[in-house]
Order: structure tokens, then sequence, then C-alpha cells
């Protein structure tokens, strides 16, 4: 009986003594028991946005408890990642971040964060595909139409990126070097403000993603001259693929995925990604993202993990190809 107890009272002992499980055990049992977060760094209205409000939505209902989001625009998103960055490790600041994430460090001399190492990667979100679009009172239909508009008039026209390294801008960038045309790559704090300038007719070229531009595709104020990539896309199979005017060097998947900060407990991390997981598999959620031709990307934190540092690798070498700045 005296071995047993003591054997209970080392096993006591043991376990009390290691913070590591005790911080563990206390991370899975109380998370959440407030409020979380998500901090968006992109004005409100773009696809990027969209997504956030979605997922922060869906995600409080499965947590038990608000997810509120708060845009934090600027800086290609570095302005609400440092915050991210800088926050304690516990799973109620989150940030929604995007392509840009992975192309920051090759167009800023300063980021005031480390992209893999300040991060903990909880999953990947949605993916959606790239569209060219241009106001339906430019007198171009098609690819070859605009370029030959653009050649005729050199510098004229103005191209707008919602967000400085994103997808769209390397793959307008890529367009733009493939084909020989010179526009003005005009930089917004957003995919809304960047579709605001085009309705204005201060721009003439968006490569962004079909959720930015569906409504206005919708409603006649704008017109799409083709898709990125390869093929025709289901949601608008009238408007012809890039590589059917023979342009095969242009290229683009933005994405959107839940990041925490460096340290983020395992258990939370677990928590955080099998919600995600949860609400990608829900029809209603696979129904709002089609509604805005996104499509579910759910991983495991360690995926995301490696997509991130494959990107760092390929889009560091597209960007000092094309000779991509910042201005």
């Amino acid at each position: 009986m005296r071995h047993v107890i003591l054997i209970l009272m080392l096993a006591g002992i043991g376990l009390a003594s290691d913070p590591v499980l005790a911080q563990s055990a206390t991370a899975r049992d109380n998370f959440p028991n407030k409020a979380i977060r998500m901090i968006v760094p992109v004005a409100p209205g773009g696809g990027t946005d969209i997504v956030g409000r979605i997922a922060a939505a869906k995600l409080a209902e499965g947590l038990g408890y608000p997810v509120v989001v708060e845009n934090r625009d600027g800086a290609s998103g570095m302005i609400g990642s440092a915050a991210v960055a800088k926050s304690a490790p516990d799973g109620y600041t989150l940030l929604l971040a995007f392509a840009s994430h992975t192309t920051i460090p090759f167009l800023y001399p300063q980021v005031p964060y480390d992209v893999v190492r300040d991060f903990s990667p909880i999953s990947l979100i949605a993916t959606q595909p790239l569209v060219m679009s241009v106001p339906f009172s430019l007198p171009a239909s098609n690819v070859r139409e605009f370029i030959a508009l653009a050649k005729s008039r050199p510098g004229a026209l103005n191209a707008g990126v919602s967000t400085a390294g994103g997808g769209g801008h390397l793959a307008l960038e890529a367009f733009k070097k493939t084909t020989g045309i010179d526009i003005v790559s005009v930089i917004y704090k957003g995919g809304a403000p960047a579709l605001s300038a085009m309705l204005a007719g201060d721009v003439h070229l968006m490569v962004a993603t079909i959720s930015q531009v569906l409504p206005q595709i919708k409603t006649g104020r704008i017109k799409t001259i083709a898709t990125i990539g390869r093929t025709r896309l289901p949601i608008l199979p009238e408007v012809p693929a890039l590589e059917e005017s023979g342009i095969r060097e242009v290229e683009g998947t933005p994405w959107q995925g839940i990041l925490g900060p460096a340290g983020l407990p395992a258990p939370i991390v677990e928590r955080l990604n099998g919600e995600v997981i949860r609400l990608l598999k829900l029809p209603d959620i696979i129904q709002k993202l089609d509604a805005i031709g996104s499509y579910p990307l759910p991983s495991t934190p360690a995926e995301f993990g490696a997509q991130i540092v494959k990107e760092l690798n390929v889009l560091g070498r597209i960007i000092r190809e094309t000779g991509i700045k910042v201005q």
C-alpha cells in the first residue's frame, strides 16, 4: 500500500512539475473563453475581406464566441500582419493572410516581421481564379484588342492593382512583360478602391479575383476579357482563357488563410484548424464561396506552412525576373 501511495505521489509531482503539459492542458480546456479578433489586412469590400467575413461568422458559431473582423489595410498587408506578429500567442488575435504574404519580403526593403518565423500556420481557406477586366466603355472586347489599344497609346492607360505583390499584381506585370505593352500600374489599398477607380474611368485594366469584380460584371458596368490560365471558368463560360490568345506565361492563384502569432500552443492550433476544416465542408459556406468565385482550400497547418515556404522560393524568382517594384 505504501508503495502504491508513493507511486501516485511521484506521478502527481511529475505532472505538476511539467509546465509544457500543464500549459497544453490549460490551452485545450479553456480556449476560447472570450471574443477572438481576426485582423484582415486590406480595406473592406474586396475579395479577401469578403472571404474573411464569411469564415469569421461561421467560426464564431463553432467556437461559441464572436470572431470580430478588424480591417487594418496598408503597405500590402504589412500593417495588419505586424500587429498579429506582435500579439500574444493565445489564439485571440488571428490574421487573415493572403497571397502578398509571400511576396512582400521581395518588394520592401524593411519588413517588421519574418513571414515564416513570426507566425503559426492554421489553415488555408480559399483560392480564387484571376480575371482581366476593363471598363465597359473601353474600346476593347478581348485581349488582342486591348493589346493593340495599349500599343497605340503607350503610357496612356492605367492598370489598377489592389495590393502590391499580390497574385493579381504578379500576373499583371507578367502580362505586360510578355506582350510588351506600356501601361502604368497604379497600386491601391485594396480591391474595392481599385474597382472604384476603374468605374470612375481612372483605371483601364484590372487583373483581379473573380470575387472582386463579379457584381460589376453582372450589372454590365465592366467587361471581362480573359481568365488567367489554361481553361475557362464555369462561372464565366463565355470568357476565353488567356492561353486561348496564345499567352502562356501568365499565371496566378490568389489565396486566403489563417495565421496566428508564433508560439501558438498546438492544442489551440488544432482546435482552430478543426473548425476551419469543418466550416469549409458546410453546404452553405461552399455556396457562399462559389457565389463570389472562390473555392474551398482546407489544409493542415503543416501543409499551409509548406506552401508559404515554397511560394517564397518561387515568387521571389518571378519578382526578380519581372522587375516588380513598389513605388
